[in-house]
C-alpha cells in the first residue's frame, strides 16, 4: 500500500513538475513586446517625432525619409535610438551605444548587462554568435519573439574597434559599438506585401 501511495505521489509530481514547464514555456512565448522606447509598432514618422520630442531627445542631422536617430537613452544607458520605417510605419527599433569606443572592457560591460536583462525577460537567446578571437569579428545573441499574430526578432550584437594598418586587409576598420535591434518582422513583411500588391 506504502509503495502504490508513493507511486501515486511520485506521478503527481512529475505532472505538476510537466505543467509548469508548459506554462512557463507559454508564457515566455508571450513576452513580445508591444514597441520600442515606448513607441508602438505601426506608429507614424509624426508620431515618433512628437513622442522624441516630448523626451528632449534631439534628431539626429543623419536622419533620411525612412530613418530617424534620435540622441537619448534605452535602458538606462545613453546611446542613439534610431527608428526604421516602412510605407510610414514603424517596424524596427535600433539602441546603439558606444559608437567608436575603443575600449573593449566597456563594450562587454554593456553587452554583458544588456544580455543579462535581455534574458531575465526573454529567456535564454536561441542562438549565440561567439565570433573568434579576431578583433573585428562581432559577437550577438539572438531572439525570435512570437505570439498568435506576431514575430519579433530581437538581436543583441557587439563590435570591437579595429582598424588594420594593412591597406590590404579586409575589413581594413570597424567601429566599436553595442546595439539591440528588434525588428517586427510581420509588420515588415506584411507591409512589402502591400506594397507589392498596389504595384501589381
Amino acid at each position: 500500500m506504502k509503495k502504490m501511495k508513493a507511486f501515486y505521489l511520485f506521478i503527481v509530481l512529475a505532472m505538476v513538475a510537466v505543467l509548469i514547464v508548459v506554462f512557463s514555456s507559454m508564457a515566455q512565448a508571450q513576452a513580445v513586446p508591444d514597441g520600442f522606447a515606448g513607441i508602438p509598432w505601426g506608429a507614424s514618422r509624426t508620431t515618433v517625432e512628437k513622442a522624441m520630442a516630448e523626451r528632449y531627445y534631439p534628431k539626429d542631422s543623419t536622419s533620411k525619409a525612412d530613418v530617424y536617430i534620435y540622441n537619448g537613452e534605452f535602458a538606462g544607458y545613453k546611446g542613439d535610438l534610431i527608428f526604421r520605417f516602412i510605407n510610414n510605419k514603424f517596424y524596427e527599433g535600433n539602441a546603439l551605444f558606444l559608437w567608436h569606443e575603443p575600449n573593449n572592457w566597456r563594450i562587454d560591460q554593456y553587452f554583458r548587462e544588456l544580455e543579462v536583462q535581455l534574458i531575465k525577460k526573454y529567456g535564454n537567446p536561441h542562438h549565440r554568435y561567439p565570433g573568434t578571437n579576431e578583433p573585428w569579428e562581432p559577437r550577438s545573441s539572438s531572439w525570435t519573439l512570437k505570439n498568435s499574430n506576431t514575430t519579433i526578432d530581437l538581436i543583441l550584437h557587439k563590435q570591437y574597434e579595429y582598424k588594420d594598418p594593412n591597406p590590404r586587409s579586409e575589413p581594413p576598420a570597424v567601429t566599436g559599438n553595442v546595439n539591440i535591434c528588434y525588428t517586427n518582422t510581420t509588420l515588415q513583411e506584411q507591409e512589402e506585401k502591400r506594397a507589392k500588391d498596389k504595384d501589381l
